[in-house]
């Protein structure tokens, strides 16, 4: 096997789950397929995560990481963190428009400060805390608790300083160029290889050597970019459905992950959408109301191809979502048993076998009051004292955790396994969208 490199660029060598947890300012897994649509994306994208989706972060961290020394200190990286965003604001009011950057919405008041301002008060989460992981995983960085650069990463620190930080030693403000969509030919070529874009070549694994997270990451994106010069995005919505037909059971790389993947989205979109109907009909007091909706849902039969997108929480009962929360599970479950007599291999997971409780059934009262049973005590056994509901007196109702306001999801959306974080990485480092 011959996978053809650009010399000189390796010296040495990520929907639903970010919606704000009603309780806990982390990922929303209500009932526990979290860890089975991770081991799916690291199939597709290994390395990167849903919230790293600038390019030029990780040569810039690499370069704020150079800045402080031997040992690991957050507070100061995120300092100077709060000096490239205060960069940013002074290109502009409309900059952000053009440019995302974490912190867009404080650029005025750091325009206005002597640079005394509290970081934290920018934004809480420094950006190096949902990168440096990534950083890790494509071998810019080594291990906690120091963190210390690989020389690829002291090759990308290096890099930023040429093109946007020669001064800060001596004035700490970084030039113009600093921008996150100014990024230097020197980077984009070094991340573009690093990340699986310029690779040429066969990209398989059929001599029997080991797949390696670059080989996986180059040939998912393969397979993707004509995918995103035709719609421009990556995304669940576009990507998922083209895979989820194929019906040969033996299928390379990266299209037998491609279409576990989208299996697995329908399923877990149709679950948990049911699942936040039914906490939001708690939440509203008309869970009976819901129960009603859904038993009716189940006593339908369903053809064609249902729709893997997004659906607001905001009407507990409403026909239509329920109906297609449970479409989307039994055309998956449909799927994967087809497959499964073919032989195909499938992916593991006791999901499949709870996510029965929506199958078709001659008694639909009875089967919607079991479903609603199963899904509290997967809940509750999933989240354990984190869980948002609890049953009392024979009444389902949320937990109260002292005077804060709970806020549900407002919609559920089907698992995108990183790609649109990829898309945007891949946006800023040469991809064009081709209308």
């Amino acid at each position: 096997m011959t996978i053809q490199f650009k010399p000189a660029l390796l010296p040495g060598g990520v929907p639903f789950w970010v919606e704000s947890d009603p309780f806990k300012s982390r990922a929303v897994d209500a009932l526990g397929f979290g860890n089975e649509s991770d081991d799916l994306a690291n199939r597709l994208l290994p390395g990167i995560s849903v919230l790293t989706t600038r390019a030029r972060y990780f040569t810039f961290l690499c370069w704020a990481r150079q800045q402080i020394g031997k040992r690991h200190d957050e507070d100061a990286i995120h300092r100077i963190e709060i000096d490239l965003v205060r960069a940013e604001a002074a290109l502009g009011a409309d900059h952000f428009h053009t440019c995302s950057y974490i912190g867009s919405e404080a650029r005025e008041k750091l325009l206005a400060d002597n640079g005394t301002i509290e970081p934290r008060s920018v934004y809480k989460s420094p950006v190096w805390r949902a990168y440096r992981a990534s950083m890790r995983g494509l071998g810019l960085a080594g291990d906690s608790p120091n963190y210390v650069l690989t020389p690829l990463g002291t090759t990308a620190g290096r890099y930023f300083m040429v093109s946007a930080a020669r001064r800060y030693a001596r004035k700490r403000v970084l030039s113009k160029k600093a921008c996150l969509s100014c990024i230097s030919d020197d980077e984009r070529t070094l991340l573009r290889s690093l990340l699986g874009l310029s690779h040429k070549g066969v990209l398989d694994d059929s001599d029997g050597n080991s797949v390696t997270a670059l080989m996986r990451r180059a040939r998912t994106l393969r397979v993707l970019k004509p995918i995103y010069k035709r719609d421009g995005y990556l995304a669940g919505t576009n990507v998922l459905p083209l895979y989820a037909i194929l019906r040969r059971p033996g299928l390379r790389e990266p299209l037998q992950s491609l279409r576990a993947s989208s299996i697995w989205a329908h399923l877990t979109l149709g679950v948990n959408a049911a699942f936040m109907f039914w906490a939001r009909a708690v939440e509203s007091r008309i869970e009976w109301r819901f129960e009603k909706r859904l038993a009716s849902a189940l006593g339908k039969r369903y053809q064609g191809v249902p729709v893997l997108d997004g659906m607001t929480t905001e009407d507990p009962c409403n026909d239509g979502y329920l109906e297609r929360a449970v479409h989307l599970v039994r055309w998956a479950l449909t799927l994967r048993d087809g497959l499964k007599d073919l032989g195909a291999p499938l992916m593991d997971s006791d999901g499949y076998e709870f996510a029965r409780i929506f199958e078709k059934t001659k008694r639909p009262r009875q089967a919607a009051s079991a479903a609603i049973e199963a899904l509290f005590e997967r809940h509750i056994t999933m989240k354990g004292p984190d869980a948002w509901l609890e049953e009392k007196s024979g009444r389902y109702a949320f937990v109260r955790e002292g005077d804060r306001t709970r806020k549900l999801p407002e919609r559920v959306l089907p698992a995108s396994f990183r790609m649109g974080a990829m898309a945007s990485i891949a946006s800023d480092l040469g991809w064009v969208y081709r209308a």
